[in-house]
């Protein structure tokens, strides 16, 4: 199947050899006697998932098409679902623009790359350029690991100042409850919340500026370890919640397309599909090929794997 998926009608071109593989065909062009209504789609959606490129054509070929006489032809049964890999480099992306490419973002005592010199100390320039999507999803994650366990530290110490360190902590065997009660202490303490706004209308010399900065980076690391943990494990309501801040933060970094594309789809989802095709969408936008437990994938992901075998296998 050798076409150019860049272009509008290459894209038409993709659809129609994706569906006629799968046994779906136009009903117009069937012979009476070899039709099949198993196969008919026409009354049914197909999922198609992908960037936000991939999007964009498939609502240009919705409205080239708009005046065909039949579904098939309009191509009605196609419902894009924007792909949650494409979505998790986008927020990873984000975390760059919001703490690394900007030269401001790196002068705090609190900063990432101070925890990057650390971490990476011989890729510090490459994280400030085109880190990739890879590398920086590493750095957030080991980054936000280090960060909470210092958090846990302080919070321990805080809490008996016998304990000076989390390994004399782990040694007094703490309870579950304990321990749960503990972590939302630390949600409450050492992350923002609504109060920053109003924190930082005081006065600087009553403000320790410093640890709003490092609140506000345990917050937005923590959104994204929830979203990824979320889409790892098929939490497909949990994904939705978390995209909602993402959304904003995605406007706010200049990610318009990405705001926009995930706005529109979860509107259409929930307030245009009827039940059971929101049902649909929701249960076939990760994929859990393995069967395992935390082992869901986005089905863009699944493409993507493909892709890469493919140049492996025929181009090396």
């Amino acid at each position: 199947m050798e076409v150019n998926n860049s272009t509008t009608s290459g894209n038409i071109q993709a659809i129609d050899n994706l569906l006629e593989q799968g046994g779906i065909l136009d009903p117009d062009e069937i012979l009476e006697e070899d039709y099949n209504p198993d196969f008919d789609v026409t009354d049914y959606i197909v999922l198609f998932h992908g960037d936000l490129g991939t999007g964009e054509r498939i609502r240009s070929i919705r409205q080239r098409r708009s005046i065909e006489d039949t579904v098939y032809d309009r191509k009605q049964m196609v419902f894009f679902c924007p792909g949650l890999f494409h979505c998790k480099m986008a927020c990873i992306d984000t975390l760059h623009r919001i703490f690394i490419k900007p030269e401001q973002g790196r002068k705090d005592d609190s900063c990432l790359m101070n925890d990057a010199k650390i971490l990476r100390p011989k890729e510090t320039h490459i994280l400030t350029t085109k880190p990739g999507f890879r590398r920086m999803h590493q750095m957030v994650n080991h980054s936000g690991i280090c960060r909470c366990l210092d958090c846990w530290r302080v919070l321990v110490e805080q809490v008996n100042p016998a304990h000076t360190s989390l390994e004399h902590f782990a040694q007094s065997q703490p309870k579950l409850e304990d321990l749960k009660k503990m972590a939302n202490q630390l949600a409450v303490d050492f992350t923002c919340n609504e109060d920053l706004s109003l924190t930082r209308l005081m006065d600087s010399n009553k403000r320790d500026e410093i640890f709003e900065n490092a609140t506000l980076v345990l917050k937005y690391f923590a959104l994204y370890e929830e979203f990824a943990w979320a889409m790892n494990v098929g939490d497909i309501g949990r994904v939705e919640k978390c995209l909602l801040p993402w959304i904003a933060m995605f406007k706010g970094t200049g990610k318009h397309k990405y705001a926009t594309h995930l706005e529109q789809f979860l509107t259409t989802v929930h307030f245009d599909l009827p039940p059971d095709m929101h049902r649909a969408v929701w249960y076939n936008w990760l994929i859990n090929a393995t069967g395992k437990p935390g082992k869901f994938r986005a089905a863009d992901w699944y493409v993507e794997l493909h892709n890469l075998q493919i140049k492996v296998r025929f181009h090396t």
